[in-house]
């Protein structure tokens, strides 16, 4: 399964001894072949209107591209803002909240919960805290529910979009990450403006994204998940979350632009697991 959000902070890493491709100071990628396809990417360089905000008594309003919301859940496909928006009410009826909104897209429709200032606002944290936890006929189905940035906000140094500090947010059970793309330039600082302008991105659609930096490029990723969901040793897929986002995002891309080629074969390079730093 995904990861759940660890209030935790911890500082301790675990250390990756298997398969290095690219270490960086304290912190290293180690890359999986998934489906037996060879990696290049990084290893060989290249609600509309207005809402309240809710808690800490912060006065005013924010409007819903200046704040922070908790993602619940996301739809796609044909009708995914009618389902999405049927959806919030629902929801909305069953916590007894008002601040339960939706953010389309073109192609998706995400559900939130809450307007907070920024993801270190004390009700934010505990909204987070205290969904992951709210029981539906004995399941948790918001256990793996993540803050986002606003639609038109930069992530920059946003630490719980940096892959280098999942482990600090989500525990050491955080092991595995799908790259869906690399960003290089001869101009480092340009690369990692644009990895993280692509997380912003679909952070804002919905999905769990994360950036890496490396030496000389930027990584983006989707999704958390643990040991139990990939059997490293067999290459097996254990948990179906992983082929339905390598589904989405097939193909690891260069620059956002174009995939990357496979030099052994000349074939595009799909979406791969990377074990979490």
């Amino acid at each position: 399964m995904r990861m759940s959000y660890n209030d935790n902070p911890r500082s301790d890493r675990a250390k990756i001894s298997s398969r290095m491709c690219v270490r960086s100071g304290r912190w290293a990628v180690a890359i999986i072949m998934l489906g037996g396809l060879p990696l290049i990417g990084g290893c060989q360089g290249a609600q509309n209107g207005r809402e309240t905000r809710s808690g800490d008594g912060a006065g005013g309003a924010v409007t819903a591209d200046q704040a922070w919301g908790l993602v619940l859940e996301y739809f796609t496909g044909e009708g995914h803002e009618q389902q999405a928006r049927a959806r919030a009410e629902v929801i909305g009826r069953m916590l007894g909240r008002e601040d339960v909104r939706v953010r389309e897209k073109k192609d998706a429709s995400v559900v939130l919960l809450g307007s907070y200032g920024g993801p270190d606002e004390g009700a934010a944290r505990r909204d987070l805290a205290w969904i992951h936890g709210v029981q539906v006929e004995g399941r948790q189905p918001w256990r793996m529910a993540y803050l986002t940035p606003p639609a038109a906000r930069a992530l920059g140094d946003a630490k719980e979009a940096n892959l280098a500090f999942a482990r600090d947010f989500f525990g050491d059970e955080a092991e595995f990450t799908l790259q869906i793309g690399v960003y290089q330039s001869t101009n480092t600082s340009e690369a990692r403006r644009a990895a993280e302008e692509a997380v912003r991105r679909l952070r804002a659609e919905g999905e769990e994204a994360f950036y890496y930096h490396g030496p000389s490029w930027s990584s983006v990723t989707v999704g958390l998940f643990g040991v139990g969901d990939y059997d490293e040793a067999r290459g097996e897929v254990r948990n179906g979350e992983i082929l339905e986002l390598q589904a989405r995002y097939p193909q690891n891309m260069l620059n956002g632009a174009y995939p990357i080629q496979d030099k052994n074969t000349g074939k595009a390079q799909r979406s791969l697991l990377v074990h979490v730093p």
